[in-house]
Formats: C-alpha cells, structure tokens, sequence
C-alpha cells in the first residue's frame, strides 16, 4: 500500500512491514495523489508487481516533484509534476 499524506509518502506490504517513507517535494498540493494513483496504476498495466509499482511509483513522484520545485519553485501544481515524469524516466 502506498499512502500520500501531505509531503510523505509511505510504502508498506500487506504483511505490515514497513519499506520506508519517501519526501514528496511539491507532494501536498492538490492532485498530487491522483498522480501518485496514475504513475502506479500504469507500472501495474505493465505488469510490475504491486510492491515494486508502489516504490517506483513513490520514487517517480518525489522526483518529479523536485524537478518541478526547482523550474517553479513552492507555487508547484500537480500539473507541473505531471509535466516532468517523462524526463524522470529517462
């Protein structure tokens, strides 16, 4: 399970363990979590595993999320992070 609350996000397994937490930069702004939501729900239709697609997904988001503070900097909107998965997965 991934949860997004405000500017953390936290990754645990079914059996409870705890994969850690994420900084989300940019991450309490609005829509972030349905991007959050997006990210993994396209690493699943890819045929990643929930676990790894929750990690990545957490990963792609903070990053993508830094990059968009840095351009623009505390005015980020979920579009602005949205705008940057691309260049973050390359």
């Amino acid at each position: 399970m991934a949860r997004l609350q405000q500017t953390l996000l936290n990754v645990t397994e079914e059996s409870g363990h705890d994969n850690g937490r994420v900084g989300i930069v940019g991450g309490s702004v609005a829509g972030t979590g349905d991007t959050m939501a997006g990210i993994v729900a396209s690493l699943l239709g890819q045929g990643m595993e929930r676990r790894e697609a929750a990690e990545l997904g957490a990963w792609l988001l903070g990053k993508t999320g830094e990059l968009a503070t840095a351009e623009y900097g505390p005015g980020v909107v979920a579009t602005d992070v949205i705008e940057r998965i691309p260049r973050t997965i390359r």
